[in-house]
């Protein structure tokens, strides 16, 4: 029973993670299948994951800690094309690589590439960085209050009358169908009538990074 409930903390523990993915082109824009995909860390030089493009060119390296990356693709005949990347938690980040004839060992480098527009979900998302949290001088030092930096959102002050209810937030007009998630783990309070609360208070200076995503159901 304990390892069982070591177990389950694993797993809510875990930290959460972005997708890159993307298509190598020949010059004419055909696919290139079965090229090698190296995709390493910048910050620790460790190769992070390794894929091959199918037959349509497309690959994918899900489960990426949020970071910097380098992308490297080769393919015999064609250069090696190499692009920095940026993943951020939650999000995908589409690096295509463009190849071009010629011998592998010569090396192309391609202007970076960073999560912008999502085109595999109608989810909005906002990521809001530790240099940006560290410069806001947040009324009551709670890191819920960094749901207002994003659009659609409504924070409103709670009541000290209430469990754990200092802010509220409300994403899209939903009320109380606002879930908080910490490191992968729900930490939202679902024991006070009126959502949008967390069951843990946590000063913004604590948070390495913040993010929004939103969506609306059909």
């Amino acid at each position: 029973m304990l390892l069982a409930t070591l177990m389950c903390m694993i797993a809510l523990a875990q930290a959460p993670t972005g997708i890159i993915t993307g298509t190598l082109t020949d010059e004419s824009g055909a696919v290139i299948p079965n090229a090698t995909i190296t995709i390493t860390n910048k910050a620790t030089g460790v190769v992070a994951r390794t894929a091959t493009t199918d037959a349509q060119g497309y690959y994918s390296a899900p489960s990426l800690p949020a970071g910097d990356y380098e992308v490297r693709a080769e393919v015999s005949g064609f250069r090696t094309v190499q692009r920095d990347a940026t993943v951020q938690a939650g999000s995908t980040t589409t690096v295509n690589m463009p190849m071009t004839l010629g011998a592998t060992k010569e090396v192309v480098t391609v202007e970076a590439a960073t999560s912008q527009i999502n085109y595999e979900t109608h989810n909005i998302e906002g990521v809001i960085s530790r240099s940006t949290i560290q410069d806001l001088p947040l009324n009551g030092r709670s890191y819920l209050q960094l749901a207002a930096l994003e659009p659609g959102v409504q924070v409103s002050s709670g009541t000290v009358a209430q469990f754990n209810v200092l802010f509220t937030v409300s994403v899209l007009g939903g009320g109380n169908r606002t879930a908080v998630t910490i490191d992968g783990g729900n930490v939202s309070d679902n024991i006070d009538v009126g959502g949008g609360m967390s069951s843990m208070n946590f000063s913004q200076e604590t948070v390495q990074e913040f993010q929004l995503s939103e969506f609306s159901f059909d």
